[in-house]
């Protein structure tokens, strides 16, 4: 009695599973036309593995970044579809949708935008010509059905903006993938217009630096900033006796209102700085704090 009385008491939510999915896939566009109005259009795909309801979630909080967010809160226009006809759904909690009228073999999409209005390491950001965000953010996954799923994600972007993501080495292109949902949403991406540079810091193991917006760098601090990365990532990999990835990136983000400090990631970092910072000889302890954690 002490067992289902315990039950009752638990959210719908938490005692819902998903249908199986599987060959999931993510589009998100982000130009200057969803910079704009501050919004991230996102659409995920996937075949249904069952004829039970589909249970979707998004995270409520980002690895490293110990505050609940609650990022469901900034989703709107959601829109979920089986082979183009509009699927029966609703909300159970906070951050979970329940889809009904599926079944073994269709297809799903479920469509939604993002507001994405605030400077925060953990949120996602939009600029008239830049957008930031977490995979955490905008990637929803079935509840109750594990993590260890691969997936891949597609940018579309304004032809002149660029992709840069610690997930994948070559920022050139505008899909990406990963093997389990914790290295798809541990991986932030930018996209835009912003300042991008490499330098070799031990054999086979890259450092890139990515710096919005453009042109607040320059030549001569990128050099320095370099300078220091080259230094640091073999110094950290003498201490472990490992070098834990082919590419590191280090993501920064320089504005005139900051929360200012770093966000590790698995391969990568997010900073968050002030403009008069650029160039002072602390960031290279945050550069190295961020990349420790890898």
């Amino acid at each position: 009695m002490l067992r289902l009385a315990l039950l009752a008491a638990l959210p719908i939510a938490a005692l819902a599973q998903s249908a199986p999915i599987s060959d999931v896939h993510y589009d998100v566009t982000v130009d200057s036309t969803t910079a704009a109005q501050r919004d991230i259009d996102v659409s995920m795909q996937f075949r249904v593995g069952g004829d039970t309801p589909i249970v979707l979630s998004l995270p409520a909080w980002s690895p490293g970044h110990y505050v609940l967010l609650w990022f469901a809160r900034r989703v709107s226009h959601f829109a979920p579809s089986v082979d183009g006809k509009p699927l029966a759904w609703r909300m159970v909690d906070y951050q979970t949708w329940r889809l009904v009228g599926a079944h073994t073999g269709q297809h799903v999409t479920v469509r939604f935008s993002y507001l994405a209005d605030t400077i925060d390491r953990a949120v996602g950001w939009t600029k008239p010509d830049f957008a930031f965000f977490n995979g955490t953010n905008l990637f929803l996954y079935p509840k109750g059905q594990g993590f260890d799923w691969p997936a891949t994600v597609t940018v579309h972007t304004s032809p002149s903006w660029r992709i840069a993501t610690g997930m994948d080495p070559a920022p050139a292109s505008p899909t990406f993938g990963a093997t389990n949902y914790h290295d798809l949403t541990d991986s932030p991406f930018f996209v835009g217009h912003f300042d991008m540079d490499s330098t070799l810091a031990a054999p086979g193991h890259y450092v890139r630096f990515v710096s919005y917006p453009a042109g607040v760098v320059g030549p001569t601090r990128m050099t320095r900033i370099l300078g220091w990365l080259n230094k640091l990532a073999p110094v950290e990999g003498a201490v472990f006796h490992d070098i834990p990835w082919h590419t590191y990136t280090v993501l920064e983000i320089a504005d005139a209102h900051p929360n200012g400090g770093g966000l590790e990631h698995h391969d990568s970092q997010l900073d968050e700085i002030a403009l008069d910072w650029l160039g002072l000889p602390f960031l290279a302890g945050l550069y190295s704090h961020e990349m420790f954690h890898a």
